[in-house]
């Protein structure tokens, strides 16, 4: 009986020790796995705690992405993706909660801009680059000189065929905020290396999330520009009226087409001084009719000698060439007047926007439209390369003297020098002189106004040229020898011919070049 009892009993421990092993032991608690945040837009980051019976254990736990099967570094999480992702943490070999994080994508706001494109027509030229100009990127009132390029569909160069059509790459369309367009915004196309700047008239408002497609079209003859990237004073004709014949002043009166005209006598001798800036001149060696009729005799009309280079009048019952131009928008236009100096208004050709072009090729040769700036005036003779502008010419508010003097007695203060004769040309054209010899009625037969929108003579602080002769630095070779000439700031003036060194006095006004 003994035994029996003595292996019952042992049987019984067994039993009782298999059961404690099988059974779970009740210190271990589930760990509890969280985050926070459990949603955030992409590129943000949650950051995971693990607790155990509400002590943080999270140093100690690891924690692993399900799906991916990836470890969490230091328990924080960063997702550039949107999507939904789950998590669970494990502690002394005993798994947590799965915990759901969610990535949201930024929600997309529409720009506040309009998107710009461009459709062309033309006469197959192939356009290598177009570009908008005068528009403001920051929707700022001020346009904006830089040229933004929209793609074209072909990066090497679109062809502008007879029709319009819509020639913006997907990706290629400008974005601009609203913003009224200023007479200064213009699609600047590139044919040949060339460019041309077209005003942008079909489109004056734009407003934010509409798109436009500005038309462009390649005219089979473009108007002459002497400007680049910029707006002249006026556009020229391509060609001569009665293409090489002459014409009589009346028919040059009446034969320019719908829109175009004769130059006024000012807008003749802008494109005198501006000439070397049209490729190849485009100008015959003759003598060109302007609108403007003599003042001293209405049987003579002023014209313009382009290949001596001045400006004379002509009997209005004879023949010569006849060439029409046409006005541009209100704006910014070269020449123009800036009046920012005190010591004198400054007339600008050239800027950093661009202006006057400074050169042009003819017959091979290089024809410059400026001189480099000068501290004084050299020496030379009359239709020379010498008697040139500066892109910035700043004119002196008064008269050097308080009367006229010889030309040996000619000088300028420090800093300031002599005019050469197209410099003065210059000053006339836009407004120099009193207002009284400026004939600004365009019904006048002597119709002549200044050609910029700020006139000098209306200048507060700028006193007007007398009516009278001012000294030039410029000469001409006579029978008599070198005789030094002068500008009349009278009506309807003309180069004035040799005056003597000697006896003869004439008015001095300075000027000088600016950067």
């Amino acid at each position: 009986m003994k035994t029996f009892k003595s292996l019952f009993f042992a049987a019984a421990a067994l039993t009782a020790m298999f059961t404690a092993c099988g059974e779970p032991d009740a210190t271990v608690i589930t760990p509890v796995l969280t985050a926070t945040p459990e949603t955030f837009e992409e590129g943000g980051s949650t950051t995971f705690t693990v607790t155990v019976d509400g002590e943080d254990v999270t140093a100690s736990a690891s924690i692993t992405a399900i799906e991916a099967q990836t470890a969490v570094t230091d328990a924080v999480w960063t997702s550039e993706t949107a999507g939904t992702y789950t998590f669970e943490a494990v502690y002394k070999g005993v798994k947590s909660n799965v915990v759901t994080v969610t990535v949201e994508a930024p929600e997309v706001v529409a720009p506040e801009v309009a998107k710009i494109g461009v459709s062309l027509s033309g006469n197959g030229e192939t356009v290598t680059r177009i570009a908008l100009r005068g528009v403001s990127k920051d929707g700022t009132a001020s346009p904006d000189a830089t040229e933004y390029e929209i793609g074209l569909v072909t990066p090497a160069g679109v062809v502008a065929g007879a029709e319009p059509a819509n020639v913006t790459a997907e990706d290629g369309y400008i974005e601009l905020p609203a913003q009224t367009l200023t007479e200064s915004a213009r699609v600047v196309v590139t044919v040949n290396d060339k460019k041309m700047a077209f005003p942008i008239e079909d489109v004056t408002e734009l407003e934010v999330n509409e798109e436009y497609i500005i038309l462009v079209a390649i005219p089979a003859e473009k108007p002459l520009d002497y400007t680049d990237n910029a707006m002249p004073a006026f556009v020229i004709a391509p060609s001569d009226l009665a293409e090489s014949e002459n014409i009589l002043y009346a028919d040059a009166m009446e034969d320019c087409p719908e829109g175009w005209r004769l130059p006024t006598y000012n807008e003749g001798i802008i494109s005198l001084l501006y000439v070397n800036a049209i490729q190849d001149h485009a100008y015959r060696g003759a003598t060109y009719w302007t609108s403007t009729l003599y003042k001293d005799d209405d049987t003579n009309a002023m014209g313009i000698d382009y290949m001596r280079k001045y400006t004379l009048w002509m009997p209005s019952y004879g023949v010569t060439v006849g060439r029409c131009v046409k006005s541009v928008p209100a704006g910014k236009k070269y020449p123009y007047i800036d009046t920012t100096d005190p010591a004198g208004p400054i007339i600008v050709s050239r800027d950093a926007d661009g202006g006057v072009i400074t050169a042009s090729t003819y017959d091979g040769v290089d024809m410059p439209v400026f001189h480099d700036n000068w501290t004084t005036t050299p020496e030379h003779e009359a239709t020379t390369l010498t008697d040139m502008i500066p892109h910035k010419l700043q004119v002196a508010n008064a008269d050097e003297t308080t009367g006229k003097v010889i030309r040996n007695e000619l000088a300028c203060a420090e800093g300031w020098r002599t005019p050469t004769q197209y410099e003065l040309m210059l000053v006339y054209a836009v407004g120099g002189g009193e207002a009284e010899i400026y004939d600004t009625d365009p019904e006048s037969p002597f119709y002549n106004a200044p050609v910029t929108e700020t006139v000098l003579n209306e200048i507060e602080g700028f006193t007007p040229f007398q009516v009278d002769n001012y000294w030039v630095e410029t000469a001409i070779a006579g029978r008599g020898g070198i005789t030094a000439l002068v500008w009349p700031f009278k009506e309807t003036a003309m180069r004035g011919s040799g005056t003597f060194p000697g006896p003869d006095t004439n008015w001095v006004r300075c000027v000088r070049d600016v950067e």
